[in-house]
């Protein structure tokens, strides 16, 4: 997924840099033209590379394939051409209807049982959710701050269609550069500092540009926060992709990839269409009106003269601050990422391999202070070994004549499995109510005391020189 955002990422960069080849060498046709080649690259390179995996009959949901394609229609083309019909009242009324339509559409999708186009239960996982805002908002973006800078060269600068493409080549390059770096760092680091610094980079590096576009700016001071922008970037589309189906089970993966991608599209278009209603309104606003009965032309657009270039430039630089506000709507969501957080449902499989979590105690706690309870599942009667080795004392199994009642003792501290008075560490020991055992049922135990009241010596017991008695090479003897 790190791998996917990268390349999109970067070929959504370099697409405006190959249509201003096209457009300076071969004519504006040959952008639409283009896609004729590379359909037919891509549908060879599936056949040839894509495995083919068992799959299973699914339904087709026309109905949402219908509501969602109607309300995409409607609201890009009331975007697209509010302002050449000066936002009159039916232009509204089409963006309204192609609410609603969206509206129907995510009705209809909570209430079809048999297979929704979009299975809303995906939007549960918030990961999910905010990585398709998003990717949203950084296609939003990415779109609508193509469209100023490349107006602002070629008009205000005076630059060719291909030396204004070749102006985001750094930003290009600073984000594929970068992308595989910042995709192994998310997969050891929480995606909210990564993807909330990159919303940030993109946001300030806009409002920098927005600053900068003036007649009189050096060529080599817009491609400092082009470049910046592009570091940005990267550390947005390879987390976001990876962030939104990690949590996903498998069964959802297909559709919420499908559905990411989609968003992706979706951002884009209304980025391209609400940058275009908004130019023209900052246009306008800022540029003398033309002559009445004139209309002038694309060719005479890009060739103002120089007076105009001042009040054109800053209708660009205020068109500029929608895609920086809009970036701040990614922090908000970097903001609510919750990363590896995510809860589990019980009795999942990820679930099964979580353990308890281990207490820290703090104030001077000594691992050594615990206590040891073997439990022996062995029968009661064990041999006694004749001949006991000469440096260790052998442990005599044998049964005493006459043992007190076994109490089992609830488990206080734990301790390295030698004795330890209970006294010693303020741990008082009562005993469970149906817990007590008959003498003849009590296991051997490794820490009961012998016959003549002292504590059993401990099996690798060696004797000292100074036959000072101990209780095990990691344990010394307590001193009152």
């Amino acid at each position: 997924m790190s791998l996917w955002g990268a390349t999109a990422g970067v070929a959504t960069l370099i697409g405006p840099l190959a249509g201003g080849v096209l457009v300076g060498h071969l004519g504006w046709e040959w952008i639409f033209f283009v896609n004729v080649p590379i359909g037919v690259v891509g549908l060879g390179l599936a056949v040839w590379l894509i495995p083919t995996l068992p799959t299973h009959r699914h339904r087709f949901d026309l109905p949402g394939v219908v509501l969602s394609g109607l309300g995409m229609l409607l609201v890009v083309f009331g975007l697209q051409e509010g302002q050449s019909h000066h936002w009159a009242a039916w232009i509204w009324a089409v963006i309204v209807a192609g609410i609603g339509f969206f509206t129907a559409f995510v009705y209809w999708q909570s209430v079809n049982r048999d297979e929704p186009l979009v299975p809303l239960e995906i939007f549960a996982d918030r990961d999910f959710s905010l990585s398709n805002l998003g990717v949203a908002v950084i296609g939003f973006v990415v779109t609508a701050m193509i469209l100023p800078v490349m107006f602002y060269a070629q008009v205000v600068c005076g630059l060719s269609p291909t030396r204004s493409a070749l102006l985001i080549a750094p930003m290009a390059v600073a984000s594929g550069v970068l992308a595989p770096f910042v995709g192994r760092l998310v997969d050891s680091a929480h995606p909210r500092p990564i993807i909330g610094f990159g919303f940030s980079v993109v946001a300030i590096a806009l409002t920098w540009l927005s600053l900068d576009m003036t007649p009189t700016t050096p060529i080599w001071r817009l491609v400092l926060p082009l470049t910046a922008m592009g570091v940005g970037m990267a550390f947005i589309w390879s987390p976001l992709a990876t962030t939104a189906t990690r949590n996903l089970p498998p069964h959802l993966a297909g559709a919420g990839s499908g559905v990411y991608n989609a968003t992706r599209q979706v951002g884009t278009v209304l980025g391209s269409a609400g940058m275009a209603a908004f130019m023209a309104a900052r246009i306008g606003d800022e540029m003398p009106a033309a002559p009445a009965g004139t209309a002038p032309s694309e060719p005479a657009v890009l060739r103002l003269p120089s007076f105009l270039h001042e009040p054109f430039a800053a209708a660009l630089s205020q068109s500029m601050l929608l895609p920086a506000f809009a970036a701040l709507f990614g922090i908000i969501a970097a903001l609510f990422l919750l990363g590896g957080l995510t809860v589990r449902p019980a009795g999942s499989a990820v679930d099964d391999e979580i353990t308890d979590e281990i207490p820290v105690y703090d104030d001077g706690y000594d691992d050594d202070d615990y206590l040891e309870y073997l439990v022996d599942r062995e029968p009661d009667y064990h041999p006694v070994f004749d001949e006991p080795d000469d440096e260790t004392e052998q442990i005599d199994w044998g049964r005493p004549a006459e043992a007190p009642p076994a109490v089992r003792e609830p488990i206080g501290w734990a301790h390295n499995g030698f004795h330890v008075d209970d006294a010693e560490f303020g741990v008082h020991l009562e005993p469970l109510d149906g817990l007590r055992r008959e003498p003849e049922a009590e296991p051997p135990s490794r820490h009961r005391l012998t016959d003549a009241g002292e504590p059993r010596r401990a099996r690798h017991y060696r004797d000292e020189v100074d036959e000072s008695e101990t209780y095990g090479r990691h344990s010394q003897r307590h001193l009152d």
